[in-house]
């Protein structure tokens, strides 16, 4: 009788019960490699360094934020008013400046630091803080920026996000006043120019009209014309002040001296130079924004920062279950190994 043949499904599942059988019989080897891998697993969790994360998000000041800054920038002035998203963006350029990670890193980080850790290489300790302290706009929302920090210590990341943004908000209300006040300081400069220009110019003005009413007078004298001409008398649109140029003598000996009299004697030509007194009260205004102190605000928190109570390295549960799956899997490849020497050590005996 001829043997049916065994179906390939048949001997493979005879193979791998061979195998199953075989990997039982290296179960000390495998329970052994399981708990090394497990105990791994466990030390790494009692000794891995536990870090906390802190959170702040900052947005664009409101107006109201902003009023006082853009007072008297309107009306007597010819500065335009600033808007909150320039305001914030003296902050957000501050925030990401490696200028400010710097101060940061010479003011706050390396004090926190023990005696130790401060002996290491400063481009090594720059890079953990690079690491720790991360600003980065938030995905989906404009003019949004997120500045994370995270350390051992759950207080203190919580206090690197404050320290960091306070900083942020210095620098840039301090550069914001500076550029403003230099902008201010240079229209007061252009103004006192405009009105010593202007003055200038009246008191030419007045010794230019002063030789016209002398070369008049002596004139008049020379034709003894003491009294306005006749020829005037009775003209409608014909005054005394419209007897200019070379007609200037017809004015009379008597009115000439008396106008030179009073130009020679006025004090000041401010009242005679057209829109002085502008002028002067818009350089008033000037000088009072720079003598004033603004309080505003460079942005505005989105949430308050909370000092974190839970730990996001390392996750214990997720180590936990890839730490058990990675030692099963160690165990059985372990048994699996040797199961195979051990086949192959009998076939060649």
């Amino acid at each position: 009788m001829n043997k049916e043949p065994q179906s390939p499904r048949h001997e493979t599942e005879i193979d791998l019960l061979e195998i199953l059988r075989g990997v039982w019989k290296q179960k000390a080897i495998v329970l052994l490699v399981f708990i090394l891998v497990l105990a791994g697993t466990i030390f790494y969790l009692r000794t891995a360094p536990v870090i906390y994360e802190a959170k702040i998000r900052v947005m664009p000041p409101s107006l109201g934020d902003i009023v006082e800054l853009n007072l008297g920038r309107a009306g007597a002035t010819d500065l335009s008013p600033l808007t909150p998203q320039k305001v914030y963006g003296f902050f957000s350029a501050q925030l990401q400046s490696d200028s400010l990670r710097q101060e940061f890193y010479r003011d706050v980080f390396l004090p926190s630091l023990s005696e130790a850790e401060r002996g290491l290489a400063q481009d090594v300790l720059y890079a953990r803080l690079q690491a720790s302290l991360v600003v980065q706009p938030v995905v989906g929302a404009d003019h949004l920026f997120a500045v994370t920090a995270s350390t051992t210590d759950r207080v203190r990341s919580a206090d690197w996000v404050v320290a960091y943004t306070a900083l942020a908000a210095r620098k840039a209300g301090e550069l914001l006043l500076k550029d403003t006040r230099s902008e201010i300081d240079v229209a007061v400069k252009g103004l006192e120019l405009r009105i010593a220009g202007a003055r200038k110019v009246a008191h030419e003005r007045r010794d230019d009209k002063l030789v016209k009413l002398r070369e008049a007078l002596s004139i008049a004298e020379a034709i003894g014309l003491k009294q306005p001409s006749g020829m005037f008398k009775g003209a409608p649109d014909s005054g005394v002040g419209t007897m200019n140029g070379e007609l200037t003598y017809f004015r009379g000996a008597h009115a000439l001296k008396a106008e030179i009299s009073g130009l020679e004697q006025r004090g000041s030509d401010d009242p005679f130079v057209q829109s002085l007194r502008e002028m002067e009260a818009s350089l008033d205004t000037y000088k009072d924004l720079l003598g004033r102190e603004p309080k505003f605000e460079v942005y505005r928190q989105d949430g308050e920062v909370v000092v974190p109570d839970t730990p996001v390295k390392p996750r214990k549960l997720l180590i936990i279950v890839a730490g058990t799956f990675l030692a099963c899997l160690a165990g059985f490849a372990s048994g699996l190994l040797f199961y195979a020497l051990r086949s192959a050590r009998e076939r060649r005996g």
